[in-house]
């Protein structure tokens, strides 16, 4: 039995999701929908939260895939990624997975993670 997600925590970061969000990509109702169904996962400390799923490739590999963070980066470096990983290693991942903006480069570097691919995009 799937337990129900922390709704009233997740509310308290919803702005900051919002805010964080290229809601022409990635409306907030998408990512309250992931939640609400358990395709995705709610993590909160104290002053930050985060946002993890599951990706399965073809080959029937895991990997733990961040998808939004907000609040203290210190909270989420130091307490929520390792949560997050430990739950994707509980679930089979290989690896965890941050796409997002440069900084989160710098922020990671000390915890392990390294470049393994760009993402360039182009606006039309």
């Amino acid at each position: 039995m799937r337990m129900m997600p922390d709704w009233g925590s997740y509310c308290e970061f919803r702005d900051e999701f919002r805010d964080a969000l290229d809601e022409r990509y990635w409306p907030l109702d998408w990512l309250d929908c992931r939640i609400l169904d358990g395709r995705a996962e709610f993590m909160r400390s104290d002053n930050a939260a985060i946002v993890v799923e599951l990706r399965q490739f073809p080959g029937g590999a895991k990997d733990v895939h961040g998808l939004i963070a907000a609040g203290a980066k210190d909270e989420i470096v130091g307490e929520l990624i390792p949560r997050a990983e430990a739950w994707g290693a509980a679930n089979g991942c290989l690896a965890g997975v941050v796409e997002s903006r440069e900084g989160w480069q710098r922020a990671l570097k000390s915890s392990g993670y390294t470049v393994s691919q760009v993402c360039l995009r182009k606006e039309l």
